[in-house]
């Protein structure tokens, strides 16, 4: 869908009811407003470049307002007071698998689009991109291959990954070589950190390393489990999880350990603190972890909140978002809100 076929009301874009979407990945930008990568259902990724930037403002989940993008987009983030930038007001980010990134505000409807020289499969060679995270003042993006990026202005961003960029190497026209190198690629899921000089990066196989701002330092987990989410909430308390029921809590100058315990092989996908308690989300639901045990997260909503995708924090309000479902923790009450283009869910 072109730009000028997209509604507009009251001065923002509004949805028009059309195929449902399904969530890829979803940033809150305050208490109340959500902003969230949708994939159309009726569109097949691999073979069409596109996703549905949508945001809403709690609680009139009624009317959602978006753009598409010729893109297929993986993370998102808010980008505000960024470095170097001729733009200093809060915009919406939108990073592809490619490198490409969709830098939105619904204020004055300006849509700008940036490239990271080099990432992608199809349009560089050094491989997709996976997550995108506002750090200090700058904006940080990590992927395949052990890629890491920092935006350093306008259009202008500078691999930070000397010590990390592993590519791929195979001799060609050896298949088993091939998969030999693919089996052991350094995969990048996420990145956080509390300042420039104090970064973290998780992924597969138990991988995490220590960004000093200076250089990176591959840090000694004991374990092999796919990481696949990092938060720092200070300098002092950083957490990361994954496959298997994986929680760690620790720093890299103090040591990473293994807390939690979960009957059952969890995936949690990502993580956030929320009152004291760590919440994280997995195919199965929301959890909640107390302290000493990790256990399922109950809202009293009905159905139950299920295949939880993202959880974050922000303004006081918890939001955790499935591949159709949302769901708010505000003020000590849990919400349900939904896609305007799905069917509703019983409340």
């Amino acid at each position: 869908m072109d730009r000028e076929t997209v509604k507009w009301h009251e001065g923002i874009i509004m949805a028009p009811q059309i195929a449902g979407v399904h969530f890829l990945d979803a940033i809150p930008v305050n208490a109340h407003r959500l902003y969230v990568a949708c994939q159309l259902d009726d569109v097949e990724p691999r073979e069409v470049a596109h996703s549905r930037m949508c945001a809403f403002d709690a609680p009139n989940d009624r009317e959602w307002f978006h753009h598409d993008v010729d893109m297929n987009v993986v993370s998102v983030a808010t980008k505000i007071a960024h470095a170097n930038d001729s733009d200093t007001s809060r915009r919406l980010v939108g990073l592809s698998k490619e490198g490409e990134v969709d830098i939105f505000a619904a204020g004055d409807y300006v849509w700008r689009t940036e490239k990271i020289r080099g990432a992608g499969a199809r349009s560089g060679g050094r491989g997709p991109m996976t997550h995108l995270r506002q750090v200090g003042s700058h904006l940080f993006a990590c992927g395949q291959n052990g890629q890491v990026y920092q935006r350093l202005g306008d259009d202008q961003w500078g691999p930070i990954d000397a010590d990390l960029y592993k590519p791929i190497a195979y001799t060609q026209g050896d298949p088993a070589a091939l998969v030999e190198a693919m089996m052991n690629q350094r995969s990048l899921n996420c990145i956080d950190g509390t300042s420039e000089s104090d970064l973290y990066v998780v992924g597969n196989d138990g991988f995490m390393a220590h960004f000093d701002g200076r250089r990176w330092q591959q840090l000694e987990l004991n374990s092999c489990e796919h990481l696949q989410w990092v938060r720092c909430v200070s300098s002092s308390e950083v957490w990361a999880c994954g496959y298997n029921g994986i929680l760690l809590v620790g720093t890299a100058a103090a040591g990473f350990e293994k807390v939690g315990t979960v009957d059952g092989n969890f995936t949690w996908w990502s993580l956030a603190k929320h009152e004291d308690r760590i919440y994280l989300s997995a195919t199965e639901g929301l959890f909640e972890y107390d302290g000493v045990q990790i256990k399922r997260t109950r809202t009293g909503l009905s159905p139950t909140h299920h295949d939880t995708l993202r959880v974050n924090v922000k303004d006081g309000a918890l939001w955790s978002v499935g591949a159709r479902d949302i769901v708010r923790r505000f003020e000590g009450r849990w919400e349900r809100f939904g896609h305007i283009d799905n069917p509703r869910l019983k409340r």
